[in-house]
């Protein structure tokens, strides 16, 4: 666990580097101004829809007949809480989709060319960036998948707490560990590291979507999960790479 933690407390500190502290904003923002502006432009038609569908007024009427009545202004409201309820369950995915995959594009190579220098005898081995974007279309569609899936699972108490951090574990665990090992290790050593230590980097996944829970820290989440699953990778490739090489002495 050493590992895990020298990388955390590493990555906190080179969110303040010059060569990677401009990307801090780049994917929360661009996401926000995607999935917000995509709100606003379904937000009318929606709520008209809700508002204008009288079935629904009286379906929830007579499913709480006796104990609640329900008003045309009340409707008014319920259609607001549900379109926020919606854009809550659908949005914060959506920003978190995307702003992995752009820091997945745009700052994993900037993170792995910056701690590629303290680690100079891993030497890159190919990787891409088609690789990368490619498994992170794949896990998030899969996560988005899974999220929707799991949405019944809400109304149970404490639930909503727990499932989407489950669900950030295992994106950042899938997206981030594969990005940070594509460029330096074979595909070997990437299916043992990833098969063998799957622990240490799902703990860390864990700490990343546990930060996510911080007001205002998702700006630079994703940019932390960058920097310190990149180290962790290069310290469990360092130490794979020695206890094999010794084996093999």
């Amino acid at each position: 666990m050493r590992n895990l933690f020298q990388s955390v407390a590493y990555a906190f500190l080179y969110l303040f580097h010059p060569r990677v502290i401009w990307m801090v904003l780049i994917p929360p923002v661009v996401s926000l101004l995607l999935v917000g502006g995509f709100g606003w432009m379904i937000w009318g038609p929606l709520s008209e829809f809700i508002q204008s569908n009288g079935h629904l007024a009286g379906f929830i009427s007579k499913v709480t007949a006796g104990w609640m009545s329900w008003s045309p202004e009340d409707m008014k409201w319920l259609s607001i809480g549900l379109m926020v309820a919606l854009g809550l369950m659908v949005g914060i995915p959506l920003i978190l989709m995307i702003s992995l995959t752009l820091t997945s594009v745009l700052a994993q190579p900037v993170v792995l060319k910056l701690l590629g220098e303290e680690f100079p005898q891993l030497k890159k081995r190919g990787g891409s960036l088609s690789a990368s974007l490619r498994n992170a279309l794949k896990w998030t569609v899969i996560y988005v998948f899974l999220w929707v899936l799991t949405l019944p699972l809400w109304i149970v108490p404490g639930m909503a707490f727990f499932v989407p951090i489950l669900l950030n574990t295992f994106l950042h665990y899938k997206v981030f560990t594969f990005d940070s090992l594509s460029e330096h290790a074979s595909g070997e050593e990437i299916h043992s590291l990833m098969g063998g230590r799957k622990e240490i980097f799902l703990s860390l996944g864990l700490v990343c979507s546990l930060l996510l829970m911080i007001p205002f820290f998702f700006i630079v989440a994703p940019l932390f999960a960058s920097l310190s699953f990149v180290r962790l990778s290069f310290l469990e490739l360092t130490e794979h790479r020695s206890h094999t090489q010794g084996s093999e002495a």
